[in-house]
């Protein structure tokens, strides 16, 4: 991957995080509590997967930052498992504002990560992966999630762009 696929994937997903933040702008209580379209996770589930998804590439990039190779979650799926479940009652007000926060604070981080940070590797709960490859992934993570809360969005709503992406 160069600098201008990187330079894409960042634009692509931020474009992404912002409409995803402006479709939860009236998000309720109701329907952070109801059933998303994933098995057994209500829309609070998906919506803090989202948020702990963000940390965790931050994660990764700040372990790559000071030449480490950081696992995604601290305490692998066993962790991820309980922070979801942990957030997903919140209420709608409480979702949406962790959300945001992370959004916010994974693009500070890909604004800050130096070459040696994006040359870095770290470790997903799949195995090893580049952190070039993170943005994109963040994208993939952000357009999935965002049909599978089942909020009027669907994959016929994916940008035209990630999907040629993807699908090559």
């Amino acid at each position: 991957m160069d600098l201008r696929e990187l330079d894409r994937d960042v634009a692509g997903c931020a474009n992404s995080h912002q409409r995803l933040l402006e479709s939860l702008d009236l998000l309720t209580d109701e329907q952070a509590r109801q059933s998303s379209n994933l098995p057994e996770w209500s829309v609070g589930h998906v919506l803090t997967h989202i948020a702990r998804n963000a940390d965790s590439h931050v994660r990764m990039l700040q372990g790559a930052e000071r030449g480490e190779v950081a696992a995604q979650y601290a305490d692998g799926a066993r962790g991820r498992h309980a922070d979801i479940e942990a957030g997903a009652g919140r209420s709608a007000h409480e979702l949406v504002a962790d959300v945001r926060s992370s959004i916010y604070q994974l693009e500070a981080t890909w604004v800050t990560t130096t070459a040696q940070g994006w040359q870095g590797r770290g470790v997903s709960l799949v195995g090893d992966v580049a952190m070039l490859d993170l943005v994109f992934r963040r994208w993939r993570e952000v357009e999935i999630h965002r049909a599978d809360l089942g909020l009027s969005y669907g994959i016929a709503d994916w940008p035209a762009e990630y999907v040629r992406i993807d699908l090559t």
